[in-house]
């Protein structure tokens, strides 16, 4: 996750500095940027909203958050689609396994799950400032070892690693 957190902090700083051409809209109160020149294997963009803190800590917000997306009931409301979440293994505080379905349209034939890692990582940019950041890392399958299994529960399917 270090890795992982070393490059979306490398990323951000291209954001924030225009090293990267990017694209930039605004949408509902966030601003969205991604490359310009995106290749076929990797997806990177940035959303930022700015929120005004006047009760609140940025801390409990990140918090808050981080409960919200490790709580299944909770995690199902953030989008107008359902997303259906499962917990594979909480590895400590601050690290998931899930498993997840991406958000559909009503009468779509097929559902799309994917396995990811939750994890939650402190740390300090270049100028040392502090950074929470929630990193969430889609794991290739081909990547996966061991045997699959697939379990049946009510309507959903799940591919078990």
């Amino acid at each position: 996750m270090r890795a992982v957190f070393q490059r979306m902090l490398n990323l951000y700083s291209e954001f924030i500095q225009r090293r990267i051409p990017t694209s930039e809209l605004e949408f509902f109160g966030w601003r969205v940027q991604q490359p310009v020149d995106v290749g076929p294997k990797v997806l990177r963009f940035q959303f930022t909203k700015t929120v005004r803190c006047v009760n609140d800590s940025m801390d409990s917000i990140v918090d808050r958050t981080w409960t919200a997306f490790n709580d299944p009931k909770q995690f199902a409301t953030i989008y107008s689609t359902p997303v259906v979440t499962r917990v594979i293994q909480r590895v400590s505080r601050d690290m998931t396994m899930l498993i997840q379905n991406a958000p559909v349209e009503a009468g779509q034939e097929r559902n799309i799950r994917y396995f990811n890692i939750l994890a939650r990582v402190r740390g300090f940019n270049a100028q040392r400032e502090r950074i929470v950041a929630l990193l969430k890392t889609i794991v290739n399958p081909s990547d996966c070892q061991g045997a699959r299994e697939i379990v049946y529960g009510g309507e959903s399917q799940w591919d078990t690693l």
